[in-house]
């Protein structure tokens, strides 16, 4: 079996400046596209903080519920992965996003430049 490595704060720090131009809803995941082809991909329970209402979705959550949508047309004021894995970021309307590390399988996939970040 090959451990996962972890992905670093430098790599997640190039989402940093980038419009969410696409969010794209599938039964399981949700995609964000941003600008410049890169794609966070989420496969696994999220935190989105908007208007200072914390909500927690989780992938079996119907797409109409979540409030998702607001980070539309904003741009990613900062980007940064903990020591547990989780995904954090901040987008340009005050929204953040918090995407946990599952330890069973892959959560979340970043498509940055040629590079796929998977933790």
């Amino acid at each position: 079996m090959i451990a996962a490595k972890m992905i670093s704060k430098e790599q997640v720090s190039k989402l940093v400046g980038k419009n969410v131009e696409l969010l794209c809803f599938a039964q399981y995941s949700v995609y964000i596209h941003l600008q410049g082809g890169a794609i966070l991909t989420v496969e696994a329970g999220l935190e989105h903080t908007h208007d200072g209402i914390r909500r927690v979705y989780h992938l079996s959550t119907p797409s109409n519920e979540s409030s998702l949508l607001s980070i539309l047309e904003s741009t990613i004021t900062s980007a940064t992965v903990d020591e547990n894995g989780d995904l954090q970021v901040t987008a340009s309307n005050g929204d953040s996003l918090r995407i946990y590390k599952e330890p069973r399988y892959e959560s979340y996939r970043l498509k940055i430049d040629a590079e796929e970040l998977i933790p």
